[in-house]
């Protein structure tokens, strides 16, 4: 132990102290690397702390920022943002399957590409998109407010119905529709109307010969044919109800759109129905129609030189129509335009045809299709065709919204600048996923088959121009 300590002492003496400047200089290095710690960390610190105001600011201050108002009732980011997600998802499902018809069938009607073009302008324009929602979500609260006045709800189990209907289940049995008229049945005319026109005689019934209504009783299809075996249905379960709902639930979270946005929509749209059921309830199922026939001319010296003629029974108004009005369609019926209530026709024809008695000739009335004399056959109080009646519904309750909207002019408000800011571009087709979704295949595979199908038309063209160079 002794000569341990003895080697001890000696290594210490042994070993140079640092000097003044070398403990100064060491030091020195020590406060910087405890300085540059610091700073580190304080840029560290700033770095969370921003990264923190981000996060509270994206999913909690952002979306509860009020971006309109109705009344007392408040649009959220976050609302308007899902509505926004849902309206687009919807939109693209729309262009799908128009564009899937036109493949199928061509453009038949001629507005098919006009739909498209539509549908694409909204989903390309923040504008337009933005004031398609927030329009729709102000009727919502407006149709909110009026039905917590009433007292009107939809319940969970409301809910549930709504959803079932939606995947066409019905637990108690498919409903049986209910057949209304398609057309309204028209009155008796008088001996006085019937003087005014000839109706057109109703072609005579054709007999059926007598193996045609022997083959009318056979039936269309063999019931049981040999060696097929019979098919039956799949029962439409609850399962499977639910299956389908839940793939529709897979579908809106990939356009994220999430289930409580689809229900609240839901629920929105059952509040609406009840509404619109109580507002229309009062709607006639009849109306005063009028049958009436005109000539349509250019000028007022034309329908004036009309006017006399009839008035003093020169010609019959038939034979005038078809020789001078303008309106071809009616001319070849003797200008006969048939029955039609109210908001059918341009407002100053409406009034001067419902002002008429039967069988008077009118002076000549102005519109912006020309000089019209008009001539009333029959006015009657008619049952409306079912159509009809549910346009007149129609038009009742978008005439109280607006009305309401004119109420609440003031009491609404719109944030445009933080609506076009916060308006989702998602989803859309530049989404593998929602492509995929949408159209049941990858855009890869899409892309592979497109260009197969190029190649074979691209071969096809190729093997008629050999064909025409060789012949």
């Amino acid at each position: 132990m002794p000569n341990r300590n003895k080697e001890q002492k000696h290594k210490a003496a042994s070993t140079p102290q640092p000097t003044k400047k070398q403990q100064r200089i060491s030091q020195k290095e020590a406060q910087q690397k405890k300085l540059l710690i610091t700073i580190a960390a304080a840029i560290g610190g700033v770095i969370v702390i921003i990264l923190l105001i981000g996060m509270i600011d994206a999913f909690f201050i952002t979306p509860n920022k009020v971006i309109a108002t109705v009344g007392e009732e408040e649009i959220t980011v976050r609302e308007y943002q899902n509505q926004a997600r849902y309206l687009r998802w919807q939109l693209l499902q729309q262009y799908v399957q128009i564009n899937q018809i036109m493949q199928l069938f061509g453009d038949y009607d001629g507005n098919q590409q006009n739909q498209m073009n539509q549908i694409g302008q909204l989903l390309e324009s923040k504008e337009f998109l933005g004031t398609e929602v927030l329009n729709s979500m102000i009727e919502d609260k407006i149709i909110l407010m009026e039905t917590r006045r009433l007292g009107i709800t939809a319940s969970d189990e409301d809910l549930d119905v709504k959803l079932q209907q939606g995947f066409s289940y019905y637990p108690e049995g498919t409903p049986t529709p209910v057949e209304v008229p398609t057309t309204a049945a028209l009155p008796t005319l008088n001996a006085t109307q019937l003087s005014l026109v000839t109706p057109t005689p109703s072609p005579e019934p054709t007999q059926l010969a007598d193996d045609a209504e022997e083959s009318i009783e056979e039936p269309l299809i063999e019931e049981d044919v040999a060696g097929e075996p019979e098919l039956t249905p799949t029962p439409y379960t609850f399962e499977l109800y639910e299956q389908n709902y839940a793939d529709y639930l897979s579908d809106l979270n990939i356009a994220g759109v999430r289930e409580t946005t689809f229900l609240e929509i839901q629920r929105g749209i059952i509040l609406r129905e009840r509404l619109y059921d109580l507002l229309t309830a009062d709607i006639p199922a009849t109306e005063e129609q009028v049958w009436a026939r005109h000539i349509l001319v250019a000028n007022e010296t034309d329908a004036l030189s009309v006017v006399g003629q009839l008035r003093s029974d020169q010609m019959l108004f038939e034979d005038l129509a078809l020789l001078l009005s303008q309106d071809t369609t009616s001319a070849e019926r003797g200008g006969d335009l048939g029955w039609f209530g109210r908001g059918v026709m341009v407002p100053e024809f409406e009034e001067a045809a419902f002002s008429l008695e039967i069988g008077e000739i009118s002076d000549p009335v102005q519109t912006t299709f020309g000089y019209h004399v008009i001539q009333v056959i029959a006015r009657e109080e008619v049952p409306v065709t079912a159509q009809r009646l549910t346009l007149l519904k129609e038009e009742a309750f978008q005439n109280w919204l607006d009305s309401q909207r004119l109420i609440l002019a003031d009491q609404i408000t719109i944030n445009t600048k933080l609506r076009d800011q916060m308006t989702p571009t998602e989803p859309s087709f530049s989404d593998a996923r929602v492509y995929e979704a949408l159209l049941g295949i990858s855009p890869r595979d899409a892309a592979a088959t497109q260009a197969v199908l190029d190649q074979q038309e691209a071969e096809y063209f190729e093997s008629l121009e050999q064909q025409s160079q060789e012949e």
